[in-house]
């Protein structure tokens, strides 16, 4: 309050002045504080939209109300649908229905469909500003991001996001090892002997060295 009245004083002539002044900010004060309210999620077609957040997650909208999703921008609870079908009028919602994962069927948001309907990765259609990472590699196995319009699927020459090391390729893709530069991913072979010696990597079978092998003249 001190702050208030040095502030203040430099604006009022008179200490009525000042203390009406200092009543005013006192008013504003009150005003701008944010109220809280505790609401309980029991309908789920208005309550569920209340639940707002930032990378919300479909298990976070169900804490509150199992019959709560989440939207496909991870922003705002939704009330589930039973089915994906159920979402096609409001395709931001279409992320998650009673049935499973849900994705678009085409890339200009059509229709909402169950994921499984996909069979491809570049065919996981998940919206305009929807694509990440975690977003394809979620909906479906073995995908990734295709920049910011599409999911593709991973290949061991498109693995990012982590160190480069055998271990991590491999969580990344089956068939993947680390290469010999060590800033990227590369092909196992089936068996260390399809490497040359200079390209000794991990193949499929194990792990490979490389030896040098030295010939020498038996003595009689």
């Amino acid at each position: 309050m001190a702050l208030h009245v040095k502030i203040i004083s430099q604006h009022a002539n008179s200490i009525q002045e000042q203390l009406n002044l200092v009543l005013i900010l006192q008013m504003e004060n009150a005003t701008s504080i944010i109220q809280s309210t505790c609401i309980t999620i029991l309908n789920v077609s208005t309550d569920c939209a209340k639940i707002t957040g930032v990378s919300l997650t479909y298990e976070i909208c169900q804490s509150y109300n199992l019959g709560c999703s989440v939207n496909r921008a991870k922003t705002a609870c939704v009330q589930k649908a039973a089915q994906c079908s159920g979402y096609s009028t409001a395709m931001t919602g279409c992320y998650q229905a009673g049935e499973g994962l849900c994705i678009a069927s085409t890339s200009n948001d059509s229709a909402c469909v169950p994921a499984s309907s996909s069979s491809t990765c570049e065919t996981v259609f998940l919206g305009t500003g929807n694509y990440t990472h975690d977003n394809c590699s979620a909906i479906k196995a073995g995908c990734t991001v295709n920049g910011s319009t599409g999911c593709m699927a991973r290949t061991c020459a498109n693995a990012t996001g982590f160190t480069f090391n055998h271990d991590n390729c491999y969580s990344w893709l089956k068939t993947c090892t680390v290469n010999q530069t060590n800033n990227g991913c590369t092909i196992m072979t089936a068996k260390c002997s399809d490497q040359s010696s200079t390209q000794c990597l991990n193949a499929i079978e194990g792990v490979c060295l490389s030896v040098q092998f030295y010939l020498y003249q038996k003595r009689m």
